[in-house]
């Protein structure tokens, strides 16, 4: 599968880990077992989204989960499992992007 180049634009292999024009780095620094090990003891707190940079929807993870708990609303309830199991799938598959648009691998 190929990918562009966030710097310059030019079509890669999405295993490779780095562009071969630029040179800059396609793959995240995080690791992929960290985010999974996040998710699964603190998906609701968001801290695999934390962890990624990402800190406006880790932020907004952390508030849906503490309106969630405190109203138990059925709507919250299953919006933040799908939320979480969409997350966990994309971490899993390899899918997940960090702050900076790269893969977490």
């Amino acid at each position: 599968m190929l990918v562009e180049c966030f710097e310059c634009n030019h079509m890669i292999s999405n295993k490779a880990p780095r562009c071969e024009n630029c040179g800059i780095s396609i793959k995240s620094s995080k690791s992929r077992c960290l985010m999974v090990i996040f998710i699964l003891v603190g998906g609701g707190l968001g801290l695999h989204r934390l962890y990624a940079g990402l800190f406006f929807s880790g932020l907004l993870q952390i508030g849906l989960t503490f309106i969630t708990i405190v109203s138990s609303e059925p709507v919250l309830i299953i919006g933040l499992a799908c939320w979480l199991i969409f997350d966990f799938l994309i971490i899993v598959f390899g899918l997940f992007k960090d702050s900076n648009s790269k893969a977490i691998a």
